[in-house]
């Protein structure tokens, strides 16, 4: 039987590749030219707004009012440049929507962690978990965006299988974002002797500048880029608010983040935007109003538990309002209660924590069943006309809970 390998030389290589990836995920945020942003580029775009998500965090500055997180169903749901015109009248806040798609109460975390580091955010709402919903594992994304390295400690409470589950798609993301930093640096050489050449073109030296442009490098490369992860499509910054977004529904982005779509189901070839209002109005639970609610009492699975926790936490312990805001989908539209899958006001016993949502039959009271259907572009989402519904429907009872004074016993 052969050796594996033929000298001594390659078996210590081969030990030190393997050294090297096994501590990367660990070790990608002290490599130099790495920068926290590159996680987000790096993300497919169909399953989320990434490149609005890292500019609103690693490049606006200023307070945040109201801040939306969740999966896609408060993405389409919450129509935030409305709730900015609207929220407090006679001023334009300040509101964001970084939803994404598929639930993931890690990437809800992970979020609020880079954005409470950064900017101060009022009111943060959040679609809690609901049904038997749950994914009980890490996002499908984040291999792209969670680096074991900026999490140290974090996990202390989370069970081994779930550590172990997150630490390997740590450990699928981290090569791709090496290969990232590599084809980065690669290409702001290129553009560095791009601009030299440029010079010298400019200066009448054709000769030279050919001589200093390596690889069929060329002046309209050298354009403004960020760091952008391994696997887009292109070097060049794709960030683009108000883009087209690759979403079955064929949506828009809002200037705020919100996901806006104009399709419904089945397909109608006539779909117009509405202005459409039922008068219904939301409600927070209260002793008052609980007969408007009603819980399944259904445990979260222990990854979600654990991290949709540490999502409220962090954000109760940074003086942030947390709304819990549940969302009717199709299927619930005679419903005359808000289901919740838990009590959240008893799991989350804090004064500045708020369950907030609109009785289903209220809503679409004066409504057939057409035109709800026609609210939605399948049975969990809202279109463009049912996330304006919903978004008046909820907006004084958002502006209640923004305008209340913030508690001072945390």
């Amino acid at each position: 039987m052969e050796p594996a390998f033929s000298t001594r030389m390659q078996g210590w290589l081969f030990c030190a590749l393997l050294a090297f990836l096994l501590v990367l995920p660990w070790a990608l945020p002290s490599l130099p030219g790495y920068r926290p942003e590159q996680k987000f580029h790096s993300a497919p775009s169909h399953g989320g707004h990434y490149q609005f998500m890292a500019h609103s965090i690693f490049e606006e500055t200023g307070d945040i009012d109201l801040l939306v997180l969740g999966s896609s169903y408060i993405w389409n749901a919450v129509n935030t440049d409305l709730l900015a015109e609207t929220l407090v009248p006679g001023k334009k806040l300040v509101t964001l929507n970084l939803g994404a798609n598929w639930r993931g109460e890690d990437l809800i975390y992970l979020l609020l962690k880079e954005l409470l580091q950064r900017r101060r955010v009022h009111t943060v709402v959040i679609d809690p978990p609901e049904g038997d919903a749950g994914r009980k594992e890490p996002h499908y994304y984040s291999l792209y965006w969670w680096i074991a390295g900026e999490h140290i400690g974090e996990l202390n409470g989370l069970d081994l299988p779930s550590k172990f589950r997150l630490w390997a798609y740590s450990y699928l993301g981290a090569p791709r974002h090496v290969l990232g930093l590599l084809r980065n640096r690669t290409y702001l050489i290129n553009s560095f002797v791009a601009r030299l050449s440029q010079k010298a073109l400019d200066q009448g030296r054709t000769s030279e500048a050919a001589e200093a442009c390596p690889l069929g490098t060329s002046s309209s490369r050298a354009r403004r880029t960020k760091s952008l992860g391994f696997l887009t499509s292109r070097v060049e910054t794709i960030y683009e608010i108000g883009s087209r977004h690759s979403h079955p529904s064929d949506p828009t982005i809002s200037s705020t983040g919100a996901l806006l779509s104009a399709r419904t189901f089945p397909e109608d070839p006539s779909f117009q935007e509405k202005n459409i209002s039922t008068g219904a109005t939301g409600t927070i639970l209260s002793p008052a109003t609980q007969n408007n609610f009603s819980s399944l009492n259904r445990p979260l699975p222990p990854y979600d538990a654990y991290f949709f926790a540490k999502a409220v936490d962090l954000a109760l312990t940074h003086g942030t309002k947390v709304v819990l805001l549940d969302m009717p989908r199709f299927l619930d539209r005679a419903d005359h209660t808000i289901v919740l899958r838990q009590d959240w006001r008893r799991r989350f016993p804090a004064p500045n924590l708020f369950v907030a949502g609109v009785v289903p039959a209220d809503l679409f009271s004066s409504l057939s069943e057409d035109e709800v259907r026609g609210l939605y572009y399948d049975v969990n989402h809202f279109n463009i006309n049912g996330a304006r519904l919903f978004t008046r429907a909820v907006t004084p009872t958002l502006a209640e809970i923004y305008g209340t004074a913030p508690s001072s016993t945390l």
